[in-house]
């Protein structure tokens, strides 16, 4: 019988090339996710235990803290964001500093999305495509469209416009 692991049993730590590759465990000793951090952080993370925190990213048992905080401090008014949306790659080239709203532009599309590109769908009474998106606060309408390559080519051009580095790279981009 395999023992249990807790949030004293250590991780499993891997050099590959230049990064660091942490395992993450769940309670039944099953790998569940890797974590990677650059080789010269190791020094950092290496003492803690990490596990796999329920919004995805690596966190210690310890007073929770989550690793790529540890890895790229933050003053109190600014977030980290992961530059390629990936919350385990903590490569200090994946991290930067930003503002809460800025961290909120580089999102993936959610779950409950129908079309596959944030800030576009269906309008069934007008049985047209529409564009949106939200600044600041504020939705700005970008059109209907009777074509969702013209609806999804809008909001993806206007995301660039609004968001610049900060525009989630990875949406779908067909036929541009």
């Amino acid at each position: 019988m395999e023992k249990r692991r807790s949030k004293f049993s250590g991780n499993n730590i891997r050099l590959q090339n230049d990064i660091a590759v942490i395992s993450l465990y769940n309670i039944k000793n099953i790998k569940i996710a890797e974590a990677i951090v650059d080789i010269d952080d190791l020094a950092k993370v290496s003492p803690y235990n990490w596990h796999l925190h329920g919004h995805g990213y690596a966190a210690r048992f310890t007073a929770p803290r989550l690793i790529h905080q540890l890895i790229l401090p933050a003053p109190k008014n600014k977030w980290i964001d992961h530059i390629n949306g990936d919350k385990l790659d903590n490569r200090k080239k994946n991290l930067r500093l930003c503002s809460p709203s800025q961290s909120g532009m580089n999102v993936p599309v959610r779950c409950n999305n129908s079309s596959g590109v944030t800030g576009v769908y269906f309008h069934k009474f007008s049985k047209k495509w529409m564009a949106r998106i939200t600044v600041g606060g504020k939705t700005i309408f970008l059109g209907k469209f009777k074509d969702f390559r013209k609806a999804m080519k809008v909001r993806l051009s206007a995301q660039e416009e609004y968001f610049g580095e900060f525009a989630y790279s990875k949406q779908v981009r067909e036929n541009d």
